[in-house]
């Protein structure tokens, strides 16, 4: 097992990508990195939909609270197989559960404002999938 990500990760490579994501001042709320790992994710998994949160039990709480039916529905999650950092994310293959979840995720309900008790921010931070996708890099 991996004990630093720095072992894998020339520190670098890790702080270049840091800057860039600082100059862009886009941190949270569905960045251009996140938006990257779930495409990435959903091409690996095969799934239609992949929707990135900040940890495994944000995850799991919010499929349990959205309480559908959905065989292709799975909760991963992103540590430490994939990456040193913790995040989880879900995939579906059906549209109207990958549209729920999301909504879920970011607190904007789906047919009506909801509450989401457990999203400590249910968001993945443009850090997290950044070091997501340099850990992916370097994968086989």
């Amino acid at each position: 097992m991996l004990t630093s990500i720095a072992k894998i990760i020339e520190w670098d490579r890790i702080e270049t990508a840091f800057r860039e994501v600082f100059n862009r001042r886009w941190y949270t709320n569905s960045g251009p990195l996140v938006r990257k790992v779930e495409k990435e994710l959903e091409r690996y998994l095969n799934a239609k939909h992949v929707i990135c949160m900040t940890n495994y039990t944000i995850a799991k709480e919010i499929v349990r609270e959205a309480g559908v039916e959905d065989p292709s529905l799975r909760v991963i999650s992103l540590y430490p197989s994939v990456s040193m950092i913790p995040g989880a994310c879900v995939s579906t293959d059906r549209d109207r559960t990958g549209t729920l979840l999301r909504n879920m995720r970011s607190s904007y309900g789906i047919d009506r404002q909801m509450d989401v008790p457990l999203t400590g921010n249910g968001r993945m931070s443009e850090a997290q999938a950044l070091m997501i996708l340099l850990a992916l890099e370097k994968s086989p």
